[in-house]
């Protein structure tokens, strides 16, 4: 099973997906932190004592989405993007402390959005202070947001391991053109790298040469 599924991680093909996992767990990231995650319902008199002694009630609803209730959820995505553009531009260790930052970043992201479903279950404050002051009072709560957070993280989780992994044996930006340039495209090139472009391979003169020395070599026919 090993034998089989390591040569997978290690070609294209896992390098493939490592960078589609960080996509799409950034992506699910950014959407999330955009997201409502609470809904509030917020005096704008200032104290709702105040407003109570002056028998008025204004209010207005006021949406936290989840960066701001959860700071990880805003950077998190930032984390993925970018590391998405570190594996692709880099090589050796480099990429693979890249994948160790966004396995990092997909781990706080999930443990936050998980200890923000916690205390909702057992009545606790809403992290970040939401609602916490007597101008504020909670309406909604949303499950499903930090639910995709969690999904979003598990995927940089994922993409972050293999690449911290594996990613050192992936291909790299620009390995196809190294290998193309590695022979002198001509004389001139030939030149500035040094070598001899009279000269073949085995060592020897070029062909116009060989034809003229062998054409010098020819003994003339007797008159």
């Amino acid at each position: 099973m090993a034998s089989t599924v390591r040569p997978f991680l290690t070609d294209r093909r896992g390098y493939i997906v490592g960078l589609s996992s960080m996509l799409v767990g950034s992506a699910l990231a950014w959407w999330s932190a955009s997201a409502t995650w609470v809904l509030v319902e917020r005096s704008l008199l200032g104290d709702s004592t105040s407003s109570e002694m002056t028998d008025v009630q204004a209010v207005g609803l006021l949406a936290e989405s989840g960066g701001s209730v959860v700071s990880i959820a805003a950077a998190a995505p930032i984390i993925g993007f970018a590391g998405l553009a570190g594996v692709i531009g880099s090589r050796g260790w480099l990429r693979r402390v890249v994948g160790v930052v966004v396995a990092i970043a997909g781990i706080a992201l999930c443990v936050s959005a998980v200890r923000f479903l916690s205390s909702m279950a057992v009545g606790s404050p809403i992290p970040g202070g939401v609602g916490g002051s007597g101008d504020q009072n909670v309406v909604t709560v949303s499950t499903a947001w930090p639910a995709v957070a969690i999904v979003a993280g598990l995927l940089l989780l994922a993409g972050g391991l293999l690449t911290a992994a594996v990613g050192h044996q992936w291909p790299t930006l620009g390995a196809g053109y190294e290998r193309k340039s590695a022979q002198p495209r001509d004389a001139w090139e030939a030149l500035d790298a040094g070598l001899d472009p009279t000269v073949d391979e085995e060592g020897g003169l070029g062909s116009d040469t060989d034809t003229s020395t062998a054409k010098r070599s020819e003994p003339e026919p007797e008159r």
